[in-house]
């Protein structure tokens, strides 16, 4: 069980382009809003884009607004997002229609995770949150059986990549995005400290139905979907904040009201789910942080506190924009994994599949060789590769801490 609060980012200063970002993603909405003097239009873009939050923006504030705060330029930029995210999200559905529909004709039920449960359900607005895969969860011992339908309805495997702990192997959907059927919904835990299986969701009810799609489609309740949301956001990647959007995350947690689960003690229905994995103290800085950002309060005059509200606010959007920073984690991140079962099995296999490369790994990270024989050589380079990464993330680390 995690008690300790693990964030202790430095007290570097704000800039303004980064605050207005997050105000405006976050805030109060009005018919207008004040843009600093100091404030570069293309900065505030450049930083809502990097936070990935520019079509969550242009989703939430009118036309109008963007364009007398920030100019035309700038604000066709942010509804330039708003388009190209609401254009993922109508990909999704269709996938997610698609996917519900192979379960009927396989007698098989499916439960949508994530992103596309929040889009099913309609807790987003239209076009504010992008969408890179849709994640499946189906009854144990069935997933192989959606897994080959899908690939015998055009779905591809995109790289010689290995399957997860937790997942199969990533697919291409012909519609666009990628699917990834799950064994489980890791980080969420039974009693026995497994993380939860159909029969788990099934078992306690936390779920509701997707009406509208064939078959038995369901979606998470909001008590399951904040559950997976906080410890996706904190267990799986609060170290490695380069792997995830971690204000994406921020958007989920807010969008799905966790500042007011706490409040009201709802919280406690799903927090034994979670709580190997992250601490109530985490969770409760989530939450006064949520409260915080969409109250109106300055995000400037936030910022730099002690509390623990303000570490995670700045361990969030340094993750997103400090390289510094990102690196500065990555060894604790290396030996924080967070296993779907049983942690030993999990850091042996993570090892191994970070040493011993696929082709479609060395293809992903070195870039494609031009014969075989180059796949060899990145094989036997991995090593020393990661000896070297090792020793650039502890430095990296020393200078954090001094930061």
């Amino acid at each position: 069980m995690r008690s300790a609060f693990p964030f202790r980012p430095p007290a570097v200063e704000l800039r303004p382009g980064l605050a207005l970002g997050l105000e405006l993603a976050f805030g109060p909405v009005g018919v207008s809003f004040p843009a600093p003097p100091e404030c570069d239009p293309n900065g505030v873009f450049e930083a809502a884009r990097t936070m990935a939050l520019a079509a969550r923006i242009a989703a939430r504030w009118p036309r109008e607004a963007l364009v007398e705060g920030l100019g035309s330029e700038v604000a066709g930029s942010f509804f330039m997002a708003l388009r190209r995210t609401g254009v993922a999200e109508l990909q999704a559905e269709a996938v997610a229609e698609h996917i519900a529909r192979l379960g009927a004709d396989l007698g098989l039920p499916v439960l949508f995770l994530k992103g596309a449960a929040l889009l099913l359900e309609g807790l987003v607005l239209p076009g504010s949150r992008g969408l890179g895969d849709v994640d499946v969860l189906t009854p144990e011992g069935r997933q192989q059986e959606l897994q080959d339908r899908l690939k015998a309805e055009g779905c591809y495997e995109p790289q010689d990549l290995p399957s997860g702990e937790h997942q199969l192997q990533v697919l291409g959907h012909p519609l666009g995005l990628a699917v990834e059927v799950h064994l489980c919904i890791r980080g969420v835990r039974n009693p026995s400290g497994d993380s939860f299986t159909w029969t788990d969701v099934d078992e306690s009810g936390a779920y509701d139905s997707v009406s509208r799609f064939d078959g038995d489609a369901r979606t998470p309740t909001s008590d399951l979907l904040l559950a997976h949301a906080v410890v996706h956001g904190l267990a799986h990647h609060g170290l490695n904040p380069k792997s995830y959007p971690m204000l994406r995350f921020v958007a989920d947690i807010i969008d799905l009201d966790l500042a007011g689960a706490v409040e009201s003690g709802s919280y406690e229905r799903w927090m034994p789910w979670v709580e190997r994995d992250v601490s109530r103290r985490e969770v409760e800085a989530l939450a006064e942080m949520c409260r915080r950002l969409t109250g109106g309060e300055s995000t400037a005059r936030f910022w730099p506190g002690n509390d623990d509200a303000a570490l995670m606010l700045r361990h969030l959007v340094l993750g997103a924009v400090d390289i510094e920073y990102r690196d500065s984690l990555r060894i604790r991140s290396l030996a924080s994994v967070m296993p779907s079962r049983g942690r030993s099995a999990t850091l042996l296999r993570t090892l191994w599949g970070a040493t011993v490369l696929t082709r479609g790994q060395v293809d992903a990270l070195y870039g494609k060789p031009s014969s075989s024989w180059g796949y060899w050589g990145y094989r036997l380079y991995r090593p020393f590769d990661l000896i070297g990464r090792i020793v650039r993330y502890g430095v990296a680390a020393i200078k954090g801490w001094r930061r």
